[in-house]
């Protein structure tokens, strides 16, 4: 996002602990660049024109925002196929959003309800804000993931899965939810150490396995062990040993502008953590 730096001296969970500190008012700081207050005032002012999904599609800035509330702003090339998903909305048990994996196509195609019982609800202002508001929280994870990816796919992990563990059924154990979403497949493959050819062996084994590897970690062989009473320690815990395996692979937390840029001002350490903290004062 032009006009925002996040401020990430190091990397891995360190790291996304002092994201976590200073997140309110690096939020602030993005909230306030040009580009995303144009977006978000030209969405404000105009989706209640928007009732129809080609309307929708067809106002570059106001496809921008929508895609984006829900990670998809790589899509919007896919007019045709993004419109389909649309139109027939979710209502409809065979319809085009329920029969993909990838659940964030049927968040889109729900929240917009343009092919069900109810509606679009584009005039709603609430609508406007509720998508304004995920697209400001998933546009400042792609700013992070430029400067660091494997702490946006952390922010993405921890943001997802209780969302996923909410709305299983009763017969579902949200394991085929999380590998249906590569980034939070990345996440869960890297924190139990499986190889890259685990997404090559058949979906069930895949399932199987995922179910011992969190039956030896949280005593729980579902998705279910991110709810609940253990659920936020339990997210904590695969984030850290995510975290690890990919700073294990690369230095990346150390090669960011923003720790160059800190290593400069007050070196390593106290002293970095130290400017970052300046820095974010005059934000």
């Amino acid at each position: 996002m032009a006009g925002f730096s996040p401020i990430l001296p190091m990397g891995g969970y360190t790291g996304l602990k002092f994201l976590d500190r200073t997140a309110e008012k690096q939020r602030i700081a993005f909230e306030k660049s040009p580009m995303m207050a144009r977006e978000v005032q030209h969405f404000l002012e105009n989706i209640a024109s928007a009732d129809t999904p080609e309307k929708l599609l067809s106002d570059p800035l106001l496809a921008k925002v929508a895609l984006g509330a829900f990670g998809l702003e790589g899509e919007r090339g896919k007019k045709a196929f993004l419109q389909r998903i649309l139109e027939q909305g979710t209502d409809n048990r065979e319809a085009f959003a329920n029969r993909i994996a990838d659940g964030r196509f049927r968040k889109l195609a729900k929240a917009f309800g343009y092919g069900n019982a109810g509606g679009a609800p584009v005039t709603d202002p609430r609508f406007a804000a509720e998508i304004v508001a995920r697209y400001r929280e998933m546009q400042f994870e792609v700013a992070i993931g430029e400067q660091d990816n494997a702490m946006r796919l952390a922010l993405n992990f921890r943001r997802e899965v209780p969302e996923i563990v909410a709305a299983l059924t009763e017969d579902a154990d949200g394991w085929l939810q999380i590998l249906g979403q590569q980034p939070l497949r990345r996440v869960v493959e890297a924190a139990f150490g499986l190889p890259a050819a685990f997404a090559q062996i058949d979906i069930d084994r895949q399932v199987e396995i995922l179910q011992d590897k969190a039956t030896q970690l949280f005593g729980e062989s579902s998705a279910r062990a991110f709810g609940g009473d253990d659920g936020e320690a339990n997210i904590e815990t695969v984030l850290r040993r995510f975290l690890a395996r990919e700073a294990a692979s690369g230095p990346a937390g150390l090669s960011t502008p923003a720790a160059r840029a800190l290593s400069l001002l007050g070196g390593g350490g106290a002293g970095g953590a130290s400017a970052a903290s300046l820095l974010l004062a005059r934000a």
